[in-house]
């Protein structure tokens, strides 16, 4: 619409009219080779769709494996500045998202969450990485603060606060970290290192 209305000096109302401003201003006779119609033609839809297409983003909500993309990502990213080698499993069996190797050398094997989660039936034995869902260091320039933990001390630790409750039953996930979680996580929070060769230095010289 801006730009029929600079081509043909028009008001966007007059446009809206279906009528060229060119070609009625001043009792002109109208041109005959106005391209006032096909720019409607071609405009009109496009407008349409665009708005449609606002309508549409306001609705619609990341998807699952949308979400768990995206938090992968994030996680993978933080991880290798921390020290570790991250590795991806061919099949996605028993909770085995990551494979991680520490900057120690040693291995675990991860089920990556977007909150703190833990189910014993399904996790027992591996190592959980979360974030906070509600966290963002430095109103955001840096990111979430994501932990990894063993599921088993996790479990241990929410099952002496939450297994008298009646929807207690060997799982138990929060929508946020409240302050006593918090305390406890704090050994396990995931940290960059200063320098991120270090891994690759110690590993050399053992070769």
């Amino acid at each position: 619409m801006v730009i029929i209305a600079q081509r043909f000096r028009g008001s966007p109302k007059a446009m809206l009219d279906d009528t060229c401003g060119r070609c009625t201003t001043g009792r002109q006779r109208p041109i005959a080779n106005c391209l006032y119609q096909s720019y409607v033609v071609s405009m009109k839809p496009m407008t349409s769709n665009l708005e449609g297409a606002a309508e549409d983003d306001k609705s619609s909500k990341p998807t699952a494996n949308e979400i768990e993309a995206a938090n992968r990502a994030e996680a993978t990213a933080l991880l290798i500045r921390s020290g570790y080698r991250v590795y991806r499993p061919e099949a996605d069996c028993f909770g085995e998202d990551l494979i991680l190797r520490t900057p120690s050398g040693d291995i675990r094997v991860v089920q990556l969450k977007s909150r703190p989660t833990v189910d014993r039936s399904r996790y027992q034995g591996l190592w959980m990485l979360f974030p906070d869902p509600k966290s963002e260091l430095n109103g955001g320039s840096i990111g979430r603060e994501w932990f990894l933990v063993p599921h088993d001390e996790l479990y241990d630790w929410i099952k002496d606060r939450h297994a008298h409750t009646p929807k207690w039953n060997n799982a138990w996930s929060y929508p946020g970290i409240p302050r006593d979680l918090s305390v406890f996580l704090k050994p396990f929070r995931l940290l960059p290192q200063a320098k991120p060769g270090l891994f690759r230095q110690r590993n050399n010289r053992q070769l």
